[in-house]
């Protein structure tokens, strides 16, 4: 976090309280267990849910030091460094009503779904660099379009608030984006997997604006059918210099689209990587 070459720590405290008081928080420290900033995610956001991790902390604008890249949302606070004490809302506001609709908790709600971001903490000081709102228009697999207003559409809390995987890639060979694969699962059932990114145009050496890199990828229109497991790898897989998301039983390509579907059933883990040594390239077990 600081840039001095030697790991620190970026520690998830999970509520143990009941789903309508809940509150998830996230701390920085140094690794002499100096204590940095706290972070409270809100009512709307798990951070840490089963296999589910949406907290990242990497060098996002190549300026020498990590931010902490997280899923926030109304009720999300960030950290008064200066004085040590809370901080503003998401996108700088005094309260936590960041799309002004008269709701920030939206756990009791059965119709609205909450305003969900990507956003770029500063991992020295805990404060909000840079948001990005998910782009729900773009989430849809001609059995499913997810809005802010369908939330009876999805069975229960956990399967309408766009839960899944982070990872690092360089997608253009250069420069680091988070890329998230994350899903909704409809009253009937289906799991309905969606994949984007996002990261920071570069001016020369110079991060700018916080961006989103490619239209979502939707799982279920594709054919053969793209098995998803419980986690994402991410590497170079057809060896072109730039970074893919591999997701078990189907690849990204760093353009967004599918570099190939294997075809085979769903499974939950696996690794890649070169295991074969006699076999160029990589291979996924």
């Amino acid at each position: 976090l600081d840039g001095d070459g030697e790991y620190d720590y970026v520690v998830d405290r999970l509520s143990t309280t009941d789903v309508s008081t809940r509150s998830h928080k996230i701390e920085g420290y140094l690794r002499d267990g100096t204590y940095l900033w706290t972070v409270d995610v809100g009512p709307n956001v798990l951070i840490d849910q089963g296999q589910d991790d949406m907290v990242l902390a990497y060098d996002m604008n190549c300026d020498g030091k990590a931010e902490v890249v997280i899923k926030s949302s109304d009720g999300t606070r960030f950290w008064d460094h200066d004085n040590m004490t809370w901080g503003k809302y998401l996108k700088g506001s005094s309260n936590g009503d960041t799309d002004n609709d008269g709701i920030i908790d939206y756990t009791a709600q059965s119709v609205k779904n909450p305003p969900y971001y990507i956003t770029v903490i500063n991992g020295m000081t805990g404060a909000e660099m840079n948001s990005i709102e998910m782009p729900y228009s773009e989430m849809h697999d001609g059995s499913d379009q997810y809005t802010r207003t369908n939330k009876s559409s999805y069975m229960g809390e956990g399967y309408s608030m766009l839960n899944g995987h982070m990872g690092v890639c360089y997608l253009d060979g250069i420069h680091p984006s988070v890329v998230m694969e994350y899903l909704d699962r409809t009253t009937d059932g289906t799991h309905h997997n969606y994949c984007t990114a996002w990261g920071y145009n570069f001016n020369g050496n110079l991060a700018t604006d916080w961006v989103q890199r490619y239209t979502t990828w939707s799982r279920n229109d594709k054919s053969p059918w793209p098995a998803e497991f419980h986690m994402i790898r991410i590497c170079d897989s057809d060896l072109d210099g730039k970074d893919e998301m591999v997701e078990g039983g189907y690849t990204l390509d760093d353009n967004g689209k599918m570099l190939f579907s294997a075809g085979i059933g769903h499974g939950d883990r696996f690794r890649t990587g070169d295991i074969n040594p006699d076999r160029p390239g990589l291979e996924t077990y």
